[in-house]
């Protein structure tokens, strides 16, 4: 074991922690970082700090601080950080390996330029359970009132938060989010986000919050919505919203008829990890401006989920990055979309696609196409073509991402001037693996119809173009259903 020469009672390891009784000896972790550094800790008392004293960020990325902190049930209140032109700012700034749990930080106020967070900046890997925050969190870009950026590898698991956050990449409890989230949840109303009320990850009603709370954080999802069979059915827009806490769990959701949003402007649902059956209906007349968030789409950011048989039209999607119709991003994660489709416009400035605007990790896209016109929020003038990344089925790929049985019937709006952005009628750069996919050439400004994914209208129309498509049972061609173009057959029986 390590020695340690300041005043801590413990040894640091699992079975010893190092015990946390004052502000003094939270104040040790700045002054003895490197002695510290992938220890254990455990809160023993109540720490208040007063209304003038500042703290500076545990952990940067030159010096990550690693551990593992056990608030075991106490709080610490007061928390002041004014770092505006800091990175990596909160409790912990920057870790590449931390653990919280069990405690309550009360009335924080934090500043900072990016990856502002009350419990920690910015960490990799986290895991954060059981822990609460309320207070104010500042910054330019990345800001939540858990976690700045909480991305990679980790969860946060039973959790709460209330006050203020303000930037861009904002949210209730996470500013950028690519791991886990269970019952983990913010009120409407008790959380301000740029000066207003709105929706991020996490967000529910007041009511489900306050009954949440009240039965020792559960919710019994039969008090809310009808389940028959292990099936979640969703019958209307309020069904959507009332279902927001449970899209964090692996339950199984049913649409059981069309919804209309031709009054509903700016609805999505923030975080999404079930399975969702939209059983051949459609989401019509969607309209979703999005431009304080990383992720906008309906489902605007979707970690080890299923979605298949779920159909928009006239759809209307625009936000800034991670921007598509039907998923904004996926995180490091399993995603499923089969038997889906889009028709509309979808705009935004970075990865931007059709179906899904970045799809980042292990996700399989089959049986599925985009109608849609795809274009940048903003003229991109010369200086700005640097990997857009703009497509009508998906705007980025990263990891292990297949395409099987797709087609594109898209137009970039502006490809004279993205075309050398990655970007085509398809996606933004090719997936991993690409089986049967094909696009309307004659949408295209430089079509080469050399290439054999590459086909003209009337080949689009015509059955024998498709190699190995399933025409008995999932695709249909005819004249009388999506202008003579390829169709699913889920979505014949409800019309």
């Amino acid at each position: 074991m390590r020695k340690i020469t300041h005043t801590l009672t413990g040894t640091g390891s699992k079975d010893d922690p190092f015990l946390i009784t004052s502000k003094a000896d939270l104040r040790n972790l700045l002054l003895y970082n490197n002695l510290l550094n992938n220890s254990f800790f455990k809160q023993m008392a109540d720490i208040r700090f007063d209304k003038y004293e500042y703290w500076t960020p545990c952990g940067q990325k030159e010096e990550p601080f690693n551990c593992t902190y056990n608030g075991n049930g106490f709080s610490i209140e007061g928390l002041n950080i004014n770092l505006p032109n800091n990175k990596n700012v909160g409790l912990f700034g920057y870790s590449e390996n931390l653990e919280i749990k069990n405690l309550s930080l009360i009335n924080v106020n934090i500043v900072g330029k990016s990856g502002v967070g009350g419990l920690v900046g910015h960490s990799p890997n986290i895991v954060v359970e059981n822990c609460s925050v309320s207070g104010n969190a500042y910054g330019e870009f990345a800001v939540g009132l858990i976690a700045g950026i909480a991305n990679y590898k980790g969860k946060i698991k039973d959790c709460n938060s209330s006050g203020e956050v303000r930037g861009f990449a904002v949210g209730g409890l996470v500013g950028i989010l690519t791991i886990s989230i269970s019952n983990s949840f913010y009120a409407y109303k008790k959380v301000k986000i740029n000066n207003k009320y709105s929706l991020s990850a996490g967000c529910i009603s007041d009511n489900q919050y306050e009954a949440w709370l009240k039965n020792n954080k559960t919710l019994d999802i039969s008090k809310y919505l009808n389940v028959e069979d292990e099936m979640v059915k969703i019958t209307s827009i309020r069904d959507l919203k009332l279902a927001l806490p449970f899209f964090q769990g692996d339950y199984r959701f049913q649409l059981t008829q069309d919804l209309d949003f031709s009054n509903e402007d700016n609805f999505y649902i923030p975080y999404f990890s079930g399975k969702f059956n939209g059983f051949g209906y459609k989401i019509l007349n969607y309209s979703l401006e999005n431009v304080f968030y990383l992720n906008t789409g309906f489902f605007s950011y979707v970690f080890n989920g299923e979605i298949f048989n779920l159909g928009f039209e006239k759809a209307n999607v625009s936000g800034k990055n991670n921007v598509g119709i039907l998923i904004g991003a996926t995180g490091n994660s399993k995603t499923n979309i089969s038997r889906c489709y889009v028709k509309g416009k979808v705009a935004g400035t970075a990865a931007v696609g059709g179906l899904v605007g970045f799809a980042k990790e292990n996700v399989k896209i089959s049986n599925c196409f985009a109608s849609c016109i795809c274009s940048s929020l903003n003229d991109l003038t010369k200086k700005q073509k640097t990997y857009r990344y703009f497509g009508g089925i998906i705007g980025k790929s990263g990891w292990n991402i297949e395409a099987i049985n797709c087609y594109s019937n898209s137009k970039i709006y502006n490809e004279e001037l993205v075309s050398s952005l990655n970007c085509n009628t398809l996606w933004g750069n090719w997936p991993y693996i690409v089986e049967n996919v094909y696009c309307n050439g004659d949408l295209m400004n430089s079509p080469d119809y050399k290439k054999d994914y590459i086909l003209t209208t009337d080949q689009l129309k015509t059955e024998s173009s498709f190699k190995k498509w399933d025409f008995k049972k999932i695709w249909i061609i005819d004249n009388n259903n999506n202008k003579g173009y390829p169709y699913l057959k889920e979505f014949i029986k409800n019309e």
